[in-house]
């Protein structure tokens, strides 16, 4: 699963955070469908959440040779208005 998110969200990747976002958003969709209903995922989708900030926030400090400030406070909520889905946590 990290690989293959590694391999869209590359921090030397040319495409546009839409782009990304749109190809994110359809493998975590497949992995939330095909493993939702085995056991309790809740702390490995936790896991992936903050990787896939985590990804995206290094793919952003790449774009500028200035401190990042976009994502450095509240990544989660302006990668979600952006339209990121992320793994639920709860059930």
């Amino acid at each position: 699963m990290k690989n293959k998110l590694r391999d869209i969200v590359k921090h030397r990747t040319s495409n546009t955070l839409g782009v990304l976002i749109n190809k994110v958003n359809q493998v975590l969709r497949g992995w939330k469908h095909y493993f939702a209903g085995i056991g309790y995922p809740r702390g490995v989708f936790f896991r992936i959440n903050g990787f896939v900030v985590n990804r995206f926030y290094r793919w952003h400090r790449r774009l500028s040779q200035r401190r990042s400030k976009y994502l450095s406070r509240g990544a989660y909520e302006k990668l979600r208005q952006a339209g990121l889905e992320y793994l639920p946590t709860t059930r």
